[in-house]
């Protein structure tokens, strides 16, 4: 009797854990500068997310990138996408434009990165932590970090870096928003938001 009671016990916390997991796919778009979407990429091109009560982890394989050049993919969240002022939520409710509500949260957390292929095809595996577990301040570009991985709502934007000019640039380029990037004079690539993927809550 003991063992049945047991056994159900890890039945149930077993499968606790199973559904505390929530995976989801997501197609791969254009990016314009505008932040609107743009053009769908192949079926091929796409995103999965992984999500649990303290990260996020992703797959994300696309194409038309810049070829053998020095990508980021970074985490951009709507921590609590209740209070975003459209659903889905947009860049409205950044904490630097006027009108958003604080209470959504939103962040913008590097999510890892590396070198696109010489075809301009990219694999980028990466894994975001909840912000009290292992981000730090170096990679939020705004916001708190991620702080509530099971309901946010989920951007992944690839960014491109251009070619750096040295090894120095390149190392630079796959840890920082602004590695190795220079938008005013062109002493350096101009980079830029070009790809992105959503996963709603």
């Amino acid at each position: 009797m003991k063992s049945l009671i047991y056994t159900s016990l890890a039945v149930c916390l077993f499968s606790g854990i199973v559904a505390a997991k929530h995976k989801s796919e997501s197609p791969i778009y254009d990016l314009n500068p505008d932040a609107s979407l743009g053009v769908l990429h192949p079926e091929d091109d796409h995103s999965t997310i992984s999500r649990k009560w303290n990260s996020i982890s992703y797959t994300l394989n696309t194409s038309d990138l810049d070829p053998a050049t020095p990508h980021t993919v970074w985490l951009v969240a709507f921590n609590y996408p209740e209070f975003c002022l459209s659903s889905p939520c947009s860049v409205a409710d950044f904490p630097f434009v006027p009108g958003h509500d604080p209470r959504a949260q939103a962040t913008f957390v590097n999510a890892g990165g590396g070198l696109s292929n010489v075809d301009g095809t990219g694999h980028f595996i990466g894994k975001v932590y909840r912000a009290r577990n292992g981000v730090s301040g170096s990679e939020v570009v705004i916001g708190p970090g991620l702080v509530n991985p099971k309901h946010a709502d989920i951007r992944l934007v690839m960014r491109s870096h251009g070619m750096p000019g040295s090894f120095e640039d390149l190392l630079a380029a796959l840890k920082s928003y602004r590695g190795a990037c220079n938008d005013s004079n062109g002493a350096m690539p101009a980079c830029r938001d070009y790809q992105i993927s959503i996963h709603l809550p």
